[in-house]
């Protein structure tokens, strides 16, 4: 997609996974993924309600481009929640590698009061909306409400303050509200769209990951009963002769494709079932 916001997320992630390593490497990535978050904040700022913009410099005839849509937004716009949502990502990561205080005030001061801006709590389940309320209802992504249920799972962990368990939880009963057994399970990409599972197997495998997270925390085995059921039809029904995997859980279609992430996803969710028990 070509949009600067999410360039500069990456940027950040990457300084980020690359300062865990051991060297002196490391100190100089933590300090450019500190400037580059400090970048963000500086450069993408829209000046009020801790809202971003969604290029830098700003546009205001830009078109997303990675909607479930066509971008009809006109006038004075922000950015979406999806490259806003990597901020969110951005200085959980900075707060757990550096454990310092700011990024956690940076949390609870600028961040979480802008993602609030894009939380729709009257259509239910409750969840975040792919654009600020405030300029009416919009698609709904499960993807994104993903993304942010581990990062408020993450928060949790890193602080201990309950309203970000609390808020996790919130986000993954919507999440949950898009699974059916249309392909044998599985969850859509949009709420508005469910044309199809096109986020495939390592999707699932994201999914799976806040709902381990969140057994672990509490240990309700309803977050992870429902994976268990799935992958042991998968198992017995689903693999071809050769031991791989499809995108299609039904195994309604004979797919002559598999692709290496969809099938390395599967042996995360197993390998994490096979831990737990």
């Amino acid at each position: 997609m070509k949009n600067k916001t999410i360039v500069a997320l990456v940027v950040l992630a990457g300084f980020l996974v690359f300062s865990g390593f051991q060297g002196n490497s490391a100190e100089n990535d933590l300090i450019r993924a500190k400037a580059t978050l400090q970048q963000i904040f500086s450069l993408y700022n829209s000046g009020h309600h801790h809202l971003l913009n969604e290029t830098y410099p700003y546009k205001q005839d830009n078109k997303a481009s990675y909607l479930a849509g066509d971008d009809t937004l006109t006038g004075r716009r922000v950015a979406y929640l999806w490259p806003t949502s990597g901020v969110f990502s951005g200085v959980n990561a900075l707060l757990k590698t550096t454990g310092n205080k700011q990024y956690r005030q940076l949390l609870e001061t600028d961040v979480l009061p802008g993602l609030k801006q894009y939380f729709d709590s009257v259509r239910k389940p409750a969840c975040y909306q792919s654009y600020i309320v405030s300029a009416g209802k919009s698609d709904r992504f499960y993807d994104d409400n993903v993304w942010l249920s581990l990062d408020f799972c993450e928060s949790y962990m890193l602080t201990k303050k309950p309203e970000y368990l609390k808020k996790s939880i919130e986000t993954w009963q919507f999440v949950l509200s898009g699974w059916d057994e249309q392909l044998g399970g599985g969850i859509y990409w949009c709420e508005q769209k469910k044309q199809s599972k096109n986020t495939g197997n390592w999707f699932n495998a994201i999914l799976f990951r806040g709902y381990t997270e969140l057994y672990r925390l509490d240990g309700n085995a309803e977050y992870t009963g429902i994976f268990r059921d799935n992958m042991d039809q998968l198992w017995n029904y689903i693999r071809d002769k050769n031991g791989l995997f499809s995108k299609d859980w039904k195994g309604q279609k004979d797919d002559p494709y598999k692709w290496l992430l969809d099938q390395a996803s599967l042996v995360e969710i197993w390998g994490t079932l096979a831990e737990m028990k």
